[in-house]
């Protein structure tokens, strides 16, 4: 499990920075929350050599990073209607943090080795290029940060907070 956003995002917790995107055919943006010190600074920000701090908290840039960053949502209930069909028209969308979550991609897709090294790897620091080319480890980035996707004001945890 990763543990390194352990009690990311605690209601009482100091808010960190934000991504606001549009994930493929939605209609509206979402921001997605980041703990502190975690998402990269943005494409100009990175040119300009401005800090993380100076960037994300400083000038609340919410645009893409300059590198890849990874985003596992899970969409509760009250994303869907009755016909089990995605609501995106009704939108917007609140992502809130959670806990890391098991996700195994499909075996039939054939990650990149420069795809960064799953959690067990890293605390091992072992190279993302044995962790997914010499053990062909399917778990996610360890930098990925997971959200639950709820319609907005109508969260449906189901204790997942």
């Amino acid at each position: 499990m990763n543990r390194m956003y352990a009690g990311y995002m605690n209601p009482g917790a100091k808010r960190g920075t934000a991504l606001r995107f549009t994930p493929p055919g939605f209609k509206f943006a979402v921001d997605i929350p980041f703990p502190g010190r975690v998402l990269p600074v943005c494409a100009r920000c990175k040119k300009n050599y401005k800090t993380r701090e100076h960037c994300r908290t400083k000038e609340q840039h919410h645009t893409l990073p300059w590198t890849d960053t990874y985003i596992c949502m899970t969409l509760d209930n009250s994303c869907f209607d009755q016909d089990g069909n995605l609501r995106v028209e009704d939108g917007p969308f609140a992502a809130h943090g959670v806990q890391s979550q098991p996700y195994i991609y499909p075996e039939e897709m054939k990650l990149d080795p420069k795809t960064p090294s799953c959690a067990q790897c890293k605390d091992k620091n072992y190279t993302r290029t044995y962790c997914r080319t010499s053990k062909k480890h399917k778990t996610l980035p360890w930098s990925t940060v997971y959200i639950m996707l709820t319609m907005n004001g109508q969260a449906e945890f189901g204790g997942m907070q």
